[in-house]
């Protein structure tokens, strides 16, 4: 049995970043196809969540995070939105010596990072 990994961060921030990739996942992803979450322990510790939404231009990747930012396509203006949850993930994150990354490939879905210190770094 692994010893538990502790993690410096506020618990309910973490929950709000983590509810808000989950929620935006559960968005994009077509009705009954599952999103993943997982968990990467390491320095930093990760917790993924993927999508199998239409995914993210490379072009547009680092857009996502900016307040406001909506992408252009029809599912987007389908699913509402203000286009602050990401950035203020995003914000939170980076409060906390974090981030939130993306990964993503049109057609193959968006992976987001949630990156976290381990307690004691």
């Amino acid at each position: 049995e692994s010893a538990p990994l502790m993690v410096h961060a506020d618990r309910t921030r973490v929950a709000q970043i983590v509810g808000n990739l989950v929620g935006n996942a559960l968005k994009y992803t077509p009705a009954d196809t599952p999103i993943e979450i997982s968990f990467a322990p390491g320095d930093p510790i990760e917790v993924r969540v993927r999508d199998h939404g239409p995914g993210i231009a490379a072009d547009e990747q680092e857009r996502v995070f900016e307040r406001f930012y909506r992408i252009e396509d029809p599912l987007t203006m389908r699913t509402g939105g203000s286009g602050l949850g990401l950035h203020i993930s995003r914000e939170l994150a980076r409060a906390m010596g974090g981030d939130v990354r993306l990964i993503s490939s049109p057609g193959e879905g968006s992976t987001f990072i949630l990156q976290l210190r381990p307690e004691g770094n």
